[in-house]
């Protein structure tokens, strides 16, 4: 085996068993075996996929439960300025957040506590995406205008929050987030009927946080799927260490009874 410090080359042999076939590893550098678009493993480390998913929900289930307080929280004390700023809407934008947005979060986390998240989370964290963001295009439809134009700052805390906060995997957060850029854009045209300028302004906006948070998304995943086959990886070589000091023990016990043996016979 090849110890030099710039690069490690692995022998052939299944991943997270003896090696890693095909892969190498330089200082600094990692290159990893994953469709460039879901980013699922493939070819050596295909069969590790389902063990990453079960890491991944363990691994950020606390998280996610903070993030539902967080966004019942931030979701939920917004609302109170509406209530000084658009009194006349108050009962049509208070539906949205409190009767529906709200609600969603606080379900979903007393369901965070079943048997049933687990199996269903990306679906339910990719719904979310649309809730927050959907939320404020609805709140834009029945506000007052123009003031609620400026409630695109709502679709973009919400693209943001999906992409980069709750740790969604980036192509279930990728499609919820350009459905929410669609959902705005058609009802920006045929519902509200935004002026020109303002739509552009706010569209380009909102298409330039989507691509961010999309790059974000999935420079996130990527890391976490490289950093869990590096564990792999490490456990490997701990293993393979452990056996050839286990053979070298066995060795010189051997070794050791050989050398007593000759000793008592001479």
């Amino acid at each position: 085996m090849d110890h030099s410090p710039s690069t490690y080359q692995t022998q052939q042999g299944p991943p997270g068993k003896d090696t890693f076939p095909g892969h190498s590893w330089t200082a600094g550098s990692f290159r990893l075996g994953v469709d460039p678009i879901t980013l699922s493993f493939r070819g050596d480390l295909e069969h590790l996929e389902s063990h990453f998913h079960q890491n991944y929900f363990e691994s950020n289930l606390r998280h996610i439960r903070l993030c539902h307080l967080v966004a019942i929280l931030f979701y939920g004390l917004t609302g109170l300025l509406e209530n000084i700023l658009f009194p006349e809407a108050i009962s049509a934008l208070w539906t949205v957040r409190y009767g529906f947005v709200t609600p969603v979060f606080i379900i979903g986390l007393g369901f965070t506590y079943t048997d049933y998240y687990k199996k269903y989370w990306y679906l339910i964290q990719a719904g979310y995406i649309l809730a927050t963001g959907g939320g404020f295009v609805m709140m834009i439809i029945l506000g007052p205008k123009p003031e609620m134009y400026a409630y695109y700052v709502g679709i973009i805390i919400g693209l943001f929050f999906g992409y980069t906060f709750i740790r969604e995997r980036f192509i279930h957060a990728s499609l919820a987030g350009c459905s929410l850029l669609i959902f705005y854009l058609l009802a920006s045209i045929y519902i509200i009927e935004t002026p020109v300028d303002i739509l552009v302004y706010n569209l380009l906006y909102v298409c330039i946080a989507n691509f961010l948070g999309m790059i974000i998304c999935y420079h996130i995943e990527y890391t976490a799927r490289r950093d869990f086959i590096l564990v792999h990886l490490y456990q490997d070589e701990r293993e393979k260490v452990a056996a050839v000091n286990r053979e070298l023990e066995k060795r010189v016990k051997d070794r050791t009874l050989d050398l007593t043996e000759s000793n008592y016979r001479l």
